[in-house]
């Protein structure tokens, strides 16, 4: 295996395996290889904010519900779904204050800095203003689970069956999309090309989702059941596999396509695979840990993934920065030591230096650090109001 350069403060890598983490002995990830009120804006909104300086090091800043949903759609704007509602921050995340009140906000998403849309369970809200003002969209018979727009009408959405539905006005109007077999995520690079993860594959379509087939399959030495989590960016889809796990740690694979080559590249897979020889067509794959994920797509060719030490004392979290074109590099989020990753909650960034995770720690509620550096440092930040 090559060799892994240690700087204090930052990993980087080249291709090598994550070192083990047992407790007393923290080691650093290393990579390898209608509304509900009819309408809600924020001018409006009741005066429950939380204002406080980010800081880098331990406590809990306010009130902390658990965080559902985060998404920044710049380095100042950005809103957060709790069991509550949705709250809007415009400086960060430094404060918060309410514009949406529904206790089953599960994902909120931004296809421009304007248009966006927050889905909840059996409701479907949009917002054409920024997030200042959001209502309430149409909804399949169905029930939408979560929603991927490439403009501000044409969208796909993933529902409670496991099925597609497409919409070409903003979440007005739906219509369902047969698909080969169920289907937990879905993503487009444009109104023609699309991907849906399900258990051990991903389909694909070049029709805008009228027609569906097979694009790539888990090898069987991998766990059959894994679903795939689908993200596309820039001409590309990344797909991330996971299943169960046993003695502090998970079943996973990472592998990625690009538009116009036939081939998906394995960037990563852990424990619970065959030896890394058996995975077909990747010899040498390096892992990201004991337990990864979840992850976001900066750009065609950069991803972050969440990789966790959960036999750390304490737990540990950390960030690994996956480049295709360069070495990876990762760090311990040493702000969140102590705390557990949401694993339906992916980081957010904006670019490849500012970006947001969500943590928990227990029955306490959720947490928030932000980074300005890619990773190098991070600084808590005060939780939405609840």
């Amino acid at each position: 295996m090559a060799a892994v350069a240690i700087r204090t403060g930052l990993i980087v890598v080249a291709v090598a395996g994550l070192a083990a983490c047992s407790p007393g002995r923290p080691a650093s990830p290393q990579p390898s290889a209608a509304t509900t009120r009819a309408a809600v804006a924020t001018a409006s909104a009741p005066a429950t904010s939380v204002t406080a300086e980010p800081t880098d090091s331990g406590g809990r800043l306010g009130p902390a519900p658990f965080i559902r949903s985060l998404w920044f759609v710049d380095r100042t704007h950005g809103f957060a779904a709790t069991g509550t509602g949705i709250s809007a921050t415009a400086d960060g995340g430094r404060t918060w204050v309410r514009v949406l009140d529904h206790p089953s906000i599960v994902q909120i998403a931004f296809v421009d800095p304007r248009h966006g849309w927050a889905v909840g369970k059996e409701q479907l809200f949009r917002t054409s203003d920024s997030g200042r003002l959001w209502r309430a969209a149409g909804e399949p018979q169905d029930p939408l689970t979560s929603v991927a727009f490439v403009s501000a009408d044409q969208g796909w959405g993933t529902t409670n069956s496991g099925s597609v539905a497409v919409s070409a006005d903003g979440g007005e109007h739906w219509a369902a999309q047969p698909t080969p077999g169920p289907v937990g995520s879905i993503c487009f690079t444009g109104r023609a090309h699309g991907w849906a993860g399900g258990p051990g594959r991903v389909m694909a379509t070049r029709d805008g989702g009228r027609h569906w087939s097979l694009a790539y399959r888990l090898p069987s030495v991998a766990e059959p059941d894994q679903g795939a989590d689908v993200r596309c960016r820039g001409g590309s889809v990344w797909a991330f596999f996971r299943g169960s796990g046993a003695v502090s740690k998970l079943d996973y694979t990472l592998v990625r396509h690009s538009l116009g080559n036939a081939r998906w590249t394995v960037l990563a897979h852990g424990w619970g695979f065959a030896p890394e020889a058996e995975l077909p067509g990747a010899p040498g794959v390096p892992g990201l840990g004991d337990y990864a994920g979840p992850f976001s797509v900066l750009g065609s060719r950069v991803a972050v993934v969440l990789s966790r030490c959960v036999a750390c004392a304490p737990t540990r979290l950390g960030l690994v920065v996956i480049d295709t074109t360069r070495r990876w590099s990762g760090d311990w989020i040493t702000a969140l030591d102590g705390t557990e990753a949401d694993e339906n909650t992916p980081p957010t960034f904006v670019d490849r230096f500012h970006g947001w995770v969500v943590a928990s720690r227990a029955d306490e509620g959720s947490v928030i650090a932000a980074t300005r550096d890619g990773g190098v440092t991070w600084a808590l930040l005060p939780t939405p109001p609840s």
